[in-house]
């Protein structure tokens, strides 16, 4: 049997998937975003996609942190995640929050 969480995270990679083809890699890349999945959330990979899409989809600042800044905790966070992180806020000229993270 397929846990509740296991087919949210299929229906999130599902309809992103449909989106891509779609050709809308901005709501594909915000739908990942939103699912706000603390399994994938733990995946640095995972994070610094989604960070690397935010920048290259040009997807608002507001989004982004509601979506995945506020669920990534930086006490924790490994170090490849935070440099990202990092560079993320550097892209949008937010240097102090660069700084806090570093």
């Amino acid at each position: 049997m397929i846990s509740k969480e296991s087919q949210d995270t299929f229906c999130v990679f599902l309809k992103s998937h449909i989106l891509l083809a779609m050709k809308k890699p901005k709501e594909a890349i915000e739908n990942l975003m939103s699912a706000n999945n603390n399994g994938l959330l733990q995946n640095e990979g995972y994070v610094v996609f989604l960070l690397r899409a935010a920048v290259s989809q040009k997807i608002s600042y507001d989004f982004v942190r509601d979506n995945l800044l506020n669920h990534i905790d930086t006490n924790t966070a490994s170090e490849f995640t935070l440099l990202h992180l990092s560079e993320y806020y550097t892209t949008l000229t937010k240097m102090v929050d660069a700084e806090k993270v570093l």
